[in-house]
């Protein structure tokens, strides 16, 4: 089956058309794996502020901002992540 170029978004950064699935967007399933890669990205301080500033950014865009509760999640996941645990158990 063909994915085919789903409404607005569905452009590369130069106007050129990708196949999206249709499916896959906005799907409330992908914040948990999300927020896990980005708690295991988050290897110091400066990367886990790089990836809040991110989310933060997300969240205020004026077209398409992230919703609150997602971000809340994905903030959560980089700001308590196992990095963070094993710099304080290092202490």
């Amino acid at each position: 089956m063909a994915s085919e170029p789903v409404g607005p978004g569905s452009e590369g950064h130069r106007g050129d058309s990708y196949p999206v699935d249709a499916r896959g967007e906005k799907d409330p399933t992908c914040v948990g794996p999300v927020g896990r890669f980005l708690a295991l990205v988050g290897d110091d301080a400066s990367d886990r502020a790089r990836l809040l500033h991110i989310v933060r950014t997300l969240r205020r865009d004026r077209d398409e901002p992230l919703p609150a509760d997602i971000a809340d999640r994905l903030e959560h996941a980089v700001e308590s992540n196992i990095h963070v645990r094993d710099e304080v158990g290092e202490r």
